[in-house]
C-alpha cells in the first residue's frame, strides 16, 4: 500500500469542500504561528466550524496566480526538460497514516533519467524594497518552507522539491523587474525539520481540533 491516497475532484467546489477535513499546505506554518496571513487560532476556529474561510478566489491577485500558474509551469517545463511535469486540476492528495494531512499540489516532477519523484510548487511574490527581497535571498519565506515540508510528509514518495518563484521587483508602483526564480530542495536534508513539523500538526489536529479545544495563540516574531 502506497503511503498516501490521491484524490481526484470533478468542480472546485467539491474540491473546497473537501479541503476542510484536514490540514492543507497552505496552512501547514499557521500551525506553527509561521503564517503571515493565518493565526493557528483562526486555522482551529476554521476547522472546528467556529469560522468560515475567507473566499479570496475573486481578489486580483488570486486570478491572476490562477491564470498564470499553468502558463509558468509550461515555461518551467520547457527549460528543465530533465523533469516530466505531471498536473491534475482539483487533485487532493491523503496521508494514509494520517488521513487528516492533505495537499493539493501544482505538480508532480518525474527525473527522466532516475524516476525519482518530486514536487512542484509555482509561487508570485511582489518585491518591494529590500526587507522584502531578502524575503527570497538564497531562500524563501519561511511559510513557503513550512509547505514544503507539508507535502513532503503528506507524499512519502517525493525525494525532492522545487519552489518556482516568479518575483516582480517594484519601483513606484511600478513593475520594473520580473523574474522566474526556482528553489531546489531534498528530502534529506529537511528530515529534522519534516519531523517537527509532522509532530505539531498530528498535536495540533489531535489534541486541539478532535478534542475542540483551543490552542494556545502563538504570537509572529516581530
Amino acid at each position: 500500500m502506497k503511503g498516501y491516497i490521491k484524490h481526484t475532484f470533478n468542480t472546485r467546489e467539491e474540491w473546497l469542500k473537501n479541503r476542510v477535513k484536514g490540514i492543507g499546505g497552505s496552512e501547514a506554518a499557521a500551525v506553527l504561528g509561521l503564517s503571515k496571513w493565518l493565526s493557528n487560532y483562526d486555522l482551529w476556529a476554521i476547522k472546528t466550524g467556529k469560522k468560515e474561510p475567507e473566499d479570496i478566489a475573486g481578489k486580483d491577485y488570486v486570478q491572476y496566480g490562477i491564470k498564470a500558474e499553468p502558463l509558468i509551469r509550461g515555461l518551467f517545463a520547457l527549460d528543465n526538460p530533465q523533469y516530466e511535469v505531471i498536473y491534475d486540476e482539483f487533485n487532493s492528495y491523503q496521508n494514509a497514516e494520517y488521513p487528516f494531512l492533505l495537499a493539493s499540489v501544482d505538480g508532480i516532477l518525474k527525473e527522466k533519467e532516475t524516476g525519482r519523484l518530486g514536487l512542484y510548487e509555482g509561487k508570485k511574490a511582489d518585491l518591494y524594497g529590500k526587507r522584502t527581497a531578502e524575503d527570497w535571498e538564497n531562500k524563501i519565506p519561511q511559510q513557503y518552507y513550512c509547505q514544503l515540508l507539508h507535502y513532503f510528509i503528506v507524499i512519502p514518495d517525493l525525494e525532492f522539491a522545487v519552489l518556482n518563484a516568479q518575483l516582480k521587483t517594484v519601483s513606484a508602483g511600478k513593475v520594473v523587474r520580473t523574474e522566474l526564480r526556482p528553489y531546489h530542495f531534498e528530502r534529506k536534508d529537511c528530515l529534522e525539520d519534516i519531523s517537527y513539523l509532522k509532530e505539531a500538526e498530528i498535536k495540533f489536529w489531535t489534541d486541539n481540533v478532535l478534542k475542540n479545544k483551543s490552542p494556545a495563540r502563538i504570537l509572529p516574531e516581530i
